[in-house]
């Protein structure tokens, strides 16, 4: 199975305590990381009910939907923060895909990807986990220590690395 644990979108900053909506720029970003997951391909998203997690999984499905056709996505409490490890694996066995992307926040979708890796959510592999950036992890189990690293793309290049 493969598991895209992707940040959301570059956000305005908050105002009077609403939620944030994507930049221009997070959108643009948004619809890259889009782009790339749809040559990948993909069955699911789940994703954070905050506005900008909402809007970046808009991004992604917008690309999706003409080249994968239908998409599940699914709204997930799961993916904000506090949670627990366990409630994440469920939410992506429920999919029942063989390749599930997760939207949601820093530091929860850091903290996910060293859980899987290493099985430690303190242990975070990579140079940072910019606005859009994608981390693609490789599992036989979803579970914790798990995962090898695919590969993981940031803005601005998208480049798989």
């Amino acid at each position: 199975m493969r598991v895209y644990v992707v940040r959301h979108g570059d956000a305005a900053p908050p105002r009077g305590g609403g939620e944030r909506a994507l930049t221009d720029h997070g959108i643009q970003n948004a619809n890259d990381a889009g782009r790339l997951l749809t040559s990948d391909g993909f069955d699911a998203v789940l994703y954070s009910p905050k506005l900008r997690t909402r809007q970046t999984r808009d991004c992604i499905l917008a690309t999706a939907v003409e080249a994968l056709g239908e998409v599940e996505s699914r709204e997930e409490l799961s993916l904000l923060p506090p949670t627990t490890e366990q409630s994440v694996v469920d939410a992506i066995e429920a999919c029942g895909g063989q390749s599930v992307v997760l939207v949601s926040h820093l530091p929860l979708v850091a903290e996910l990807v060293g859980w899987f890796v290493a099985g430690d959510r303190g242990f975070y592999p990579l140079p940072g986990f910019p606005p859009a950036g994608i981390v693609a992890l490789d599992m036989k189990i979803v579970g914790q220590g798990m995962a090898t690293l695919a590969w993981h793309a940031f803005p601005p290049e998208f480049t798989r690395q």
